[in-house]
């Protein structure tokens, strides 16, 4: 988040921006674009098992998902969510002089 600061001092990028546009994909991904209502088995099989749910019948989207397509669904997310952080989160470490 220091180097968006740094780089794009425009966006603000903080853990729930993050978490809503994670969740904003998976959601287009696995079910309508516009509404962002999924299949809880499929979201369920591709974290838990690591796999496209092909076998239960998920399709790859008509709809090409962007950036774009996925902002109402974020903005939707954030004014929903009550989310806080509780704790800092752990550095993250990209190489021997990288940490974000």
């Amino acid at each position: 988040m220091k180097h968006d600061d740094r780089y794009s001092p425009e966006i603000r990028t903080t853990p729930a921006n993050l978490r809503s546009r994670e969740s904003s994909l998976y959601l287009s991904i696995f079910g309508n674009t516009s509404t962002g209502v999924a299949p809880k088995e499929f979201v369920n099989i591709f974290f838990r098992e690591e796999r496209l749910p092909i076998e239960e019948g998920w399709k790859r989207s008509e709809i090409l998902i962007t950036p774009e397509t996925m902002n109402d669904m974020e903005d939707f997310i954030v004014a929903n969510s009550n989310w806080t952080q509780s704790q800092a989160c752990e550095p993250l470490v990209i190489g021997p002089h990288s940490i974000i």
